[in-house]
C-alpha cells in the first residue's frame, strides 16, 4: 500500500513558540508498563547492527522524511518477523528521494523488522548529523549482513564519502508477539471501512519534529500483528523534540463483539497525518478518531510537550 501525499512549500524550519497543553483524558489510562520513552528505539534486538556509508550529494530533509513515513507505514502492516520482498518507495509528490530496501540476493527476501530498524536508525543518524545525504545502510544480524537500505535521488550514482558502524546497545528484544487468534480475529479487515478524522491541536510545529514522531510511533506499532486489539499506549520522543503520541480504544470498541480498534487502524491513522497537514498547509499537533463503518473504535493525539 502506497499513500500519495500532497506538498506545498510551507513547512516550518525554525523552532516554534509555545506548545500544546498535554491532554488529561488519556493520562489516567497510561501506566509505566505501556509508556515508552524514546531515548532509545524500543525493541531493537541487541544482535542487530547498522553500518552507515554516506555519499556526497545532499538530499532535501522533508522529502526524505515523507518518503520514510510512507515506507514505514507500508512495512508496519507486514508480518514483523516474516520475510518480505523489498520494493522501492518514491512518493509522486516527493520524487526527489527514493528509499530502497534490498535483500542480499537479487529478488530475495528480508525480515520486515530488519528494514524497519535500519530505516529508523538511518533517519535518526542523519537527524543527529544535521544533514541528509545519499546513503547506504548495511544491516547486520549476529555479524552477518542481512540486507541494505538505500536513500538516494532516483537514478543517482552513489559515490561514497564516509562510513562507520553503529553497533547499537539497545534494550533486549521484546518477546515474540503471538499472531494467533485474538479477540478481533473475526473482524473484517477491509481498510475501505476504516475512516480517520482529524482536528488540529496547538500552534504550528517544525515539520521534521512531527514526521520523526510519526516514524517512532510506526516503529512501535509495527511490532504488533495488524489485527491485534490495541492496548492504550503513550510514546514520548524526548528532547530536543519533546513530542508525544498516544492512543486507545473506546469503551464501545472494547466489548466482546467487533468492530475493535486494531493496530492496523493506528498505522493507517498515523500514515494519514502528513496528508492531512499538507492539505491544511500547516504542521501542528493533532487529535484523531478512527471509525470502522459507523462505529468509532478509538482515538489518539500527537502534540508537543510543554517545556
Amino acid at each position: 500500500m502506497t499513500l500519495c501525499f500532497f506538498f506545498f512549500p510551507w513547512f516550518m524550519v525554525g523552532s516554534p513558540a509555545g506548545a500544546a497543553t498535554p491532554p488529561t483524558s488519556f493520562s489516567n489510562l497510561l501506566t509505566p508498563s505501556n509508556v515508552t520513552e524514546f531515548g532509545q528505539i524500543p525493541g531493537i534486538d541487541p544482535r542487530f547492527s547498522v553500518k552507515s556509508e554516506y555519499g556526497r550529494s545532499e538530499l532535501p530533509t522533508i522529502p526524505c522524511l515523507m518518503n520514510a513515513v510512507n515506507a514505514m507505514q507500508d512495512l508496519a502492516l507486514e508480518d514483523f518477523e516474516g520475510p518480505v520482498v523489498p520494493i522501492t518507495y518514491i512518493l509522486d509528490s516527493f520524487p526527489e528521494v527514493m528509499i530502497s530496501p534490498e535483500a542480499t540476493t537479487l529478488g530475495g527476501a528480508i525480515e520486515t523488522r530488519f528494514i524497519i530498524w535500519g530505516l529508523m536508525i538511518g533517519v535518526m543518524e542523519m537527524m543527529k548529523r544535521g544533514v541528509f545525504q545519499t546513503a547506504v545502510f548495511t544491516l547486520g544480524y549476529e555479524g552477518i549482513t542481512v540486507g541494505y537500505v538505500r536513500i538516494a535521488q532516483p537514478g543517482a550514482l552513489f559515490v561514497a564519502a564516509s562510513n562507520h558502524t553503529n553497533s547499537l546497545a539497545q534494550s533486549p528484544a521484546d518477546e515474540k508477539r503471538s499472531s494467533g487468534a485474538s479477540a478481533n480475529s473475526t473482524q473484517e479487515t477491509d481498510d475501505r471501512q476504516l475512516t480517520v478524522s482529524f482536528n488540529p491541536i496547538g500552534p504550528p510545529l517544525v515539520a521534521h519534529d512531527v514526521l520523526l514522531a510519526i516514524l517512532y510511533a510506526l516503529v512501535y506499532t509495527a511490532r504488533f500483528p495488524a489485527t491485534m486489539v490495541v492496548e492504550p499506549f503513550g510514546l514520548s520522543l524526548t528532547s530536543p523534540y519533546n513530542m508525544y503520541i498516544e492512543g486507545h480504544p473506546l469503551a464501545a470498541a472494547s466489548a466482546a463483539t467487533p468492530p475493535f480498534l486494531q493496530y492496523r487502524g493506528i498505522v493507517v491513522a498515523l500514515g494519514q497525518i502528513p496528508q492531512y497537514m499538507s492539505q491544511r498547509r500547516r504542521f501542528s499537533g493533532v487529535s484523531f478518531k478512527m471509525r470502522f463503518g459507523r462505529v468509532t473504535v478509538g482515538e489518539g493525539r500527537m502534540y508537543k510537550k510543554q517545556q
